[in-house]
């Protein structure tokens, strides 16, 4: 977009000004107007310029919006690894109270017998 649109944007003046030349020099010689192909009036290249900025402008509005929404599954998949890692840790303590419980419980009932 910033390569190619310039260079386009200077081209559509230059074909206005060589468009409005050529007019204002048949009307000097008084000859007939120039009438360009159906599709290449000027009005033609504005409405399609114009359809390209909304093009751009809605491009551009659904990239900042795919940003945001990755930004957001970002920082919920750090929460979600965050809480993982800690319930993670909670479980391996828990099976290391039990094991020492099941241990002391099982020493004890061998050193009274």
């Amino acid at each position: 977009r910033t390569i190619e649109k310039p260079p386009k944007y200077n081209e559509r003046g230059l074909i206005e000004a060589q468009f409005f030349d050529i007019q204002t020099k048949l009307r000097a010689n008084n000859q007939r107007p120039y009438l360009p192909p159906e599709g290449r009036m000027l009005n033609d290249v504005e409405k399609a310029w114009q359809q390209l900025e909304s093009s751009e402008h809605a491009r551009e509005i659904a990239l900042r919006e795919e940003t945001s929404r990755q930004e957001r599954l970002q920082q919920l998949a750090e929460k979600f690894e965050r809480k993982a890692l800690l319930r993670e840790t909670y479980v391996k303590d828990m099976d290391r109270v039990l094991d020492e419980r099941f241990f002391v419980v099982k020493d004890s009932a061998s050193v009274q017998a």
